[in-house]
C-alpha cells in the first residue's frame, strides 16, 4: 500500500477489496456482513453531509459511542475531508466531555444515544464553538436546533452530492501527510487529559510497521471491543486493517465478549491484560473444582506446558518424548482453553498495561500465542511488540519498524520514528518536554538486551524510593499479586517509608465462592472483606507472594477496601490502570495508619 493519507489509503482499499467483508455487526441477534464498497458509501455521504453543514478542513468533529460501524464511517469521513476526529471514551463522565470539548474546539459532536447525548447536552452552554450534534440511535431523542440523526447527515449528503459531485475528490486530494487527522486525549492517570496530536503520516507510519510484523491476510478476521477512544483499538481493530484488508466484527459488548468471541472465531485477537486475568482465574477456579482426575490432567497438561515453553519461545523442535506428551495434551487440554476464544485464533496481542508474567506463561503453556507490546498515544500505539517470529517471554518484544530507540542516563525509555506525535494540543511546554532533544520521552524505566527485547521496569514518576534508599518498581509487584484470582487490584505503597504496604481490592465472585465454600455467613459483600478468615486469605497471599520478591520489596501490611476501584469513581482508567494520585488522595490515609 502506497498511500500517504488515510483517506487516500480507504479508497485504495476500497479498490483492492471492494466486495470484500470489511465489517460484521449483531443486528436484531444476528450477525450483519459490511463489504468496504458498503463502507465507502457510508463514509462518502456522511462526509457530504457534514461538508453540507459547513464542516471546513481543520474543523474538529468528535465522537462519543461504543465500537459501531458508524464510528468508524465517521472517523474517516471526518479524515477524509481534513477535518480532525478526536474521540471520546463513552465512560466519560458530563465533566470530562465538556473539558475535551472544549479543549479541542469541537464543531460537531457524533454520539451513540440519549445517555451520550445528556453529557453534551448538560455543557452546551459553555461549548460556543459546537455547532450540532449527530445523534446515532434516536430512540427518546428529539431532533432540535443542534440535535440531528446520523441517518439525517447522511441523507443530507446524498442530496449535497447531486449537485457537488466532485467535491469529496477534492477535499480528500488536499489531504497531505503533514495534516491533522486526529487529537487523541489521554486518560491522564496523574492530572487533566492531555490532547496527542496525530497527522495522517503518522498513522500511516504505525499501520505500514505495523503490517510488517503480524502476519495479517485479507481473510483474516478479528473482534474489536476496546473502545474505539483508545490509540490501541483505534489502530489494530480500525486504521491498520484498512491497511491490511482483514476484517472486524464489532463486539455487542464486554459481558458478551466471551460469547462473541465463540461465534466469530477470530484468527488474531487484540486486547488489555484485564479479560486474560479474568479468564485465569476462571480457568483456576473451574480446575479447583473439579473431580480429581480432571484436576490431575490439568495439572499435567499445564506442566507440559512449561516444558515446551522455551522451545516454543525459541522456535526450536521439541524433543520427541515431549512433542508425543504436548500433542496428547493439546488433544485433551490445550484445544478446549483455545476455544474459549474460537479456536482459531494465530496470535493473540496483549498491550495498554503490563501483564504478570505469571499469566503470560500461564497461558503459553497452554499453547495460547501471546503476544505482549508496548505502546503509548503518543507514538501513535506501538513501540516495540513481541511477534510469531520473536517472541521472548516476559519482555515487551522489539521495536516498531521505523522506531529507533535508547535508554536515557537514568534508564529513561526513548523513542524516535515516523510514528511519533508532534507534540500536544494547545500545550507547548509539555510538548517541549516529551520532545525534547528529537526524542520522545516515554517515561517508562526500561531495559533492552543484546537482542533488542525491551523489559519495561516501571513508571518514572511511580519509582517508589523506601527511607533505606532501595528504589521499588510497584508495578512489577502489583502484577504478581494480580495473578491471584481473589485479587481484583492492587496499590503498593510506600514512598519516604521504612518499609512497603498495600492497597487490595478483591474479586467478588471470588470470594463469595470462597466463603461460601467454608461456611462464613455474610449480609454483603463489604462486610465480607471484614471477615477474619477473608482477612487470613489475603495474609496468605501476601506470605506466598513475598516468598519471590527481595525482602525490601516485600508487602508488611495491608488494607482491604470493602469494594472494587472504579472508573465513575475516576479511580480506574478505562484500561483499567489504576490512578495513583486519585487513589493515593482518597485512600492514603487507611495506608498511613499502617505506618503508625
Amino acid at each position: 500500500m502506497k498511500s500517504e493519507t488515510i483517506a487516500k489509503l480507504f479508497q485504495e482499499r476500497v479498490r483492492l477489496s471492494g466486495d470484500r467483508l470489511a465489517l460484521k455487526t449483531k443486528v436484531d441477534g444476528r450477525w450483519s456482513e459490511i463489504t468496504w464498497n458498503d463502507y465507502t458509501e457510508k463514509v462518502r455521504c456522511f462526509a457530504l453531509g457534514l461538508t453540507s453543514l459547513g464542516l471546513q478542513p481543520g474543523d474538529v468533529v468528535s465522537i462519543l459511542g461504543n465500537n459501531l460501524p458508524e464510528w468508524l464511517y465517521a472517523d474517516i469521513a471526518t479524515m477524509s475531508l481534513g477535518a480532525v476526529t478526536v474521540p471520546i471514551y463513552q465512560t466519560n463522565t458530563a465533566e470530562q466531555v465538556k473539558y475535551i470539548l472544549d479543549d479541542s474546539g469541537a464543531k460537531f459532536a457524533v454520539v451513540q444515544n440519549k445517555l451520550q447525548l445528556d453529557k453534551v447536552l448538560a455543557n452546551l452552554g459553555d461549548l460556543p464553538a459546537l455547532k450540532g450534534i449527530i445523534v446515532i440511535e434516536m430512540q427518546n431523542v428529539e431532533r432540535g436546533d443542534v440535535v440531528i440523526s446520523f441517518e439525517d447527515v447522511l441523507a443530507l449528503g446524498r442530496e449535497y452530492a447531486r449537485g457537488n459531485s466532485a467535491v469529496f475528490e477534492e477535499r480528500m486530494e488536499a489531504v497531505t501527510p503533514d495534516t491533522l487527522a486526529t487529537i487523541i486525549y489521554t486518560s491522564g492517570t496523574t492530572g487533566p487529559p492531555k490532547g496527542t496530536m496525530l497527522t495522517h503520516a503518522n498513522l500511516i507510519a504505525h499501520a505500514r510497521g505495523q503490517s510488517q510484523l503480524f502476519a495479517q491476510r485479507e481473510d483474516d478476521i478479528t473482534v474489536s471491543f476496546l473502545p474505539l477512544a483508545h490509540v490501541g483499538e483505534r489502530m489494530l481493530g480500525h486504521i491498520n486493517r484498512i491497511y491490511t484488508g482483514n476484517a472486524a466484527a464489532l463486539a455487542e459488548s464486554i459481558e458478551k465478549l466471551l460469547e462473541n468471541l465463540q461465534e466469530i472465531k477470530p484468527t488474531y485477537w487484540g486486547s488489555v491484560p484485564r479479560p486474560y486475568e479474568k479468564i485465569y482465574t476462571r480457568i483456576l477456579s473451574q480446575v479447583e473444582s473439579s473431580p480429581p482426575l480432571r484436576k490431575a490432567l490439568f495439572k499435567w497438561a499445564l506442566n507440559v506446558g512449561m516444558q515446551a515453553n522455551p522451545y516454543r519461545e525459541k522456535k526450536k523442535p521439541l524433543p520427541l518424548w515431549l512433542k508425543l506428551r504436548y500433542q496428547l495434551a493439546d488433544a485433551l487440554v490445550y484445544k478446549k482453553i483455545r476455544a474459549l476464544f474460537g479456536g482459531r485464533c494465530r496470535f493473540f496481542v496483549v498491550g495498554a498495561a503490563p501483564i504478570s508474567f505469571e499469566i503470560e506463561r500461564f497461558f503459553q503453556a497452554l499453547s495460547i500465542n501471546m503476544l505482549p507490546l508496548y505502546g503509548m498515544t503518543e507514538a501513535t500505539g506501538i513501540i516495540t511488540t513481541n511477534t510469531e517470529t520473536h517472541l521472548k517471554m516476559g519482555t515487551v518484544g522489539k521495536a516498531l519498524p521505523g522506531v529507533e530507540l535508547k535508554l536515557a542516563e537514568d534508564g529513561e525509555l526513548l523513542a524516535r520514528g515516523s510514528s511519533t506525535c508532534i507534540g500536544y494540543f494547545k500545550k507547548p511546554q509539555d510538548t517541549e518536554a516529551l520532545l525534547a532533544d528529537g526524542w520522545l520521552h516515554t517515561g517508562d524505566i526500561a531495559t533492552i538486551d543484546d537482542e533488542g527485547f525491551v523489559k519495561i521496569v516501571d513508571r518514572k514518576k511511580d519509582i517508589l524510593v523506601t527511607s533505606g534508599g532501595k528504589n521499588v518498581a510497584p508495578q512489577n509487584i502489583e502484577n504478581l499479586f494480580k495473578a491471584s484470582p481473589y485479587i481484583s487490584q492492587v496499590m503498593v505503597y510506600g514512598d519516604r517509608k521504612n518499609y512497603l504496604t498495600a492497597l487490595f481490592t478483591l474479586n467478588e465472585a471470588e470470594i463469595t465462592t470462597y466463603a461460601r465454600e467454608k461456611g462464613i455467613e455474610q449480609r454483603d459483600f463489604a462486610e465480607l472483606t471484614r471477615h477474619p478468615e477473608i482477612v487470613n486469605l489475603v495474609q496468605s497471599i501476601v506470605d506466598e507472594k513475598n516468598q519471590h520478591l527481595a525482602r525490601f520489596e516485600t508487602i508488611k501490611k495491608f488494607v482491604i477496601l470493602p469494594h472494587d476501584l472504579s472508573q465513575a469513581a475516576n479511580e480506574i482508567t478505562p484500561t483499567m490502570k489504576v490512578k495513583r494520585k486519585v487513589v493515593t488522595g482518597k485512600y492514603g490515609h487507611l495506608l498511613d495508619r499502617l505506618y503508625q
